[in-house]
């Protein structure tokens, strides 16, 4: 830390001895017994890297992420990073799946910096998925993941198409039943709840069948989907918000956004984020698309 004088380096010290010595006093109440946990559920951090590793781990990755920080890498390279070491093993083994997932849920802490919950609860799940002879890796989205803002929850698509590399598993092949899915499930969510960005059916189309991942999602809603049902490949007919949500605000709304952080991290097969970019843009301008050219 750089010299800020002995008067606020003596606020910040006393700062932190009181902050212990409250801490103190709970685990002493708690272990009495009359809570339902008996210890204090707050972790205590000194930055984000230790907010990072107390809110979902692994060991050892608060260490690494300051030492990339000191590096001067931007959060969205540390993310990277640090999934790319989690899948290698570098902070302990894992299944093929736990490890995927320990990547997400970790990296995803770091572009938050470990403040909101999204990394726990708005990811239900990651996994390595089989159908009929096809591989793919689809990630489970729930409602929570909005805490992680409409930024933050697309880059994590992109961290989950990273890992899948990684893992050396195939692309998800959306049929054109999954695709009208999404369609019809993304307006029965704008409906019943609300979206922040307004996208097109065709820019939805054309993620849809580019997107290398599932994003799949947790039955959020009352509400049934009433035209693509009982799809072998997912799991309810309810809406899935986290699933809307991502796909909409995150991967179809902030399409030029992520456009930027895939060069930035030199992510392989996303260019394609260019056309659902210029799709909207000529749907906002009123073109003749079919004049457009290729």
């Amino acid at each position: 830390m750089e010299y800020i004088g002995s008067h606020l380096s003596e606020y910040f010290e006393r700062i932190t001895q009181e902050v212990h010595r409250a801490n103190n006093i709970a685990v002493r109440a708690r272990a009495m017994g009359f809570d339902p946990e008996t210890i204090p559920e707050v972790y205590i951090a000194a930055n984000a890297a230790a907010r990072v590793e107390g809110l979902v781990g692994p060991p050892g990755i608060a260490a690494r992420i300051n030492q990339l920080s000191h590096e001067k890498m931007s959060k969205e390279e540390i993310a990277f990073t640090i999934a790319r070491e989690i899948v290698e093993g570098k902070f302990g083994p894992g299944s093929p799946e736990e490890l995927g997932e320990q990547a997400l849920r970790s990296s995803l802490a770091v572009l938050t910096e470990g403040i909101v919950a999204a990394p726990i609860e708005g990811i239900s799940a990651f996994k390595i998925r089989k159908f009929q002879d096809e591989e793919f890796v689809a990630v489970y989205y729930a409602g929570p993941i909005r805490a992680a803002g409409g930024t933050a929850a697309a880059v994590s698509i992109l961290l989950t198409d990273y890992i899948r590399q990684l893992l050396k598993v195939p692309a998800y092949k959306a049929t054109e039943a999954e695709i009208e899915r999404m369609v019809e499930e993304v307006h029965a969510y704008k409906k019943k709840v609300n979206l922040q960005i307004p996208t097109t059916e065709e820019q939805m189309r054309f993620a849809m069948r580019h997107v290398p991942i599932q994003i799949n999602g947790e039955p959020t809603e009352d509400v049934e989907v009433v035209g693509y049902r009982d799809l072998p490949r997912i799991e309810t007919n309810q809406l899935r918000g986290g699933a809307c949500l991502v796909f909409n605000d995150g991967l179809v709304g902030r399409a030029k956004k992520l456009l930027k952080r895939v060069k930035m991290v030199g992510l392989e097969g996303w260019e394609w984020l260019a056309e659902v970019d210029k799709l909207g843009k000529l749907e906002d301008q009123g073109l003749d698309k079919s004049n457009k050219t290729e």
